[in-house]
């Protein structure tokens, strides 16, 4: 059928790329359509491998049109010194916080960063954390749906913090929301807490409920990463990307170091967890407070 692609034909699929580089071109620099550069950003990121170039489009596209998923990739770049950019945590604070006040399908993740970059001082001119604009920020993206923000706020509420006194029923709350959300530390947090009566009525079934729902999502989870997919920030078949893979960037969250949950949740303790995104760059040196099985 004509104008559809056989990507079994190799030198068919390099024209199909070819002409989609084209297109994303024009979009960008002819109609000035940001939608258009923040695809051709994906374009040379994804299919090209150009990465000095990707760097280049989203800057301009966040810089001159506020474009909101380039700023938030923009940032990324920043955050790991990609595309041949510093690493510069101060600049990926201000990227993410264009994305984050523009809205748009990452201004959510982009709020997070924000609120990580505060907590833990690095995004600010005086280096010094600021917990209570973490606070907001992450309420901003708890309030969108952003499991790994309501669990920050709830590790927030668990220890305090300058500016944010220690609340057990908050803590609770966020724990809650988080768990809802599918976030497995929150569901044992809670699961603790009700244990315990620790900012809560003591409530032993509700607390094995909750151990049984983080139990259940850990199974998930460990049943996902052995039947890991990959799909394509194009929209476009996986045969025509076999050599050219996009490497996805992780956003900056304590959610990246919660990847396992020991199989036994029965008995809990309190454990401090340095947090450390899974990138390469520096640590943030902050603590959250979290309950661990033993």
């Amino acid at each position: 059928m004509a104008g559809l692609v056989n990507f079994e034909d190799e030198e068919e699929v390099k024209e199909y790329l070819e002409n989609l580089g084209v297109e994303y071109s024009f979009h960008c620099y002819k109609e000035k359509d940001p939608d258009g550069c923040h695809r051709l950003a994906d374009y040379l990121e994804a299919v090209k491998r150009n990465f000095e170039a990707a760097a280049k489009v989203l800057k301009e596209n966040c810089e001159n049109n506020q474009h909101s998923e380039s700023c938030y990739k923009l940032g990324a770049y920043y955050t790991t010194g990609k595309g041949g950019l510093p690493a510069d945590f101060k600049t990926a604070y201000s990227c993410f916080l264009k994305s984050c006040e523009k809205g748009g399908k990452k201004s959510t993740a982009a709020c997070h960063n924000v609120g990580l970059l505060e907590h833990d001082g690095r995004g600010n001119d005086d280096e010094q954390p600021n917990a209570s604009l973490a606070r907001d920020y992450y309420s901003k993206a708890c309030d969108g749906g952003f499991a790994p923000s309501c669990f920050n706020l709830s590790a927030i509420y668990l220890q305090g913090a300058p500016g944010v006194p220690k609340d057990m029923s908050r803590a609770l709350e966020y724990s809650l929301k988080a768990c809802d959300l599918r976030h497995i530390w929150a569901c044992a947090n809670a699961s603790r807490m009700y244990k315990l009566g620790d900012g809560v009525e003591k409530n032993d079934a509700k607390a094995e409920a909750l151990k049984n729902r983080a139990m259940s999502l850990h199974k998930e989870q460990q049943m996902g990463s052995r039947s890991l997919t990959f799909g394509d920030p194009l929209g476009r078949p996986i045969s025509a990307i076999r050599r050219s893979i996009p490497t996805t960037l992780p956003y900056l969250s304590c959610y990246c170091l919660h990847q396992e949950l020991p199989p036994r949740i029965h008995e809990h303790r309190f454990l401090q967890l340095s947090h450390q995104p899974t990138f390469s760059v520096k640590p943030l040196e902050h603590l959250f407070i979290v309950y661990l099985p033993d």
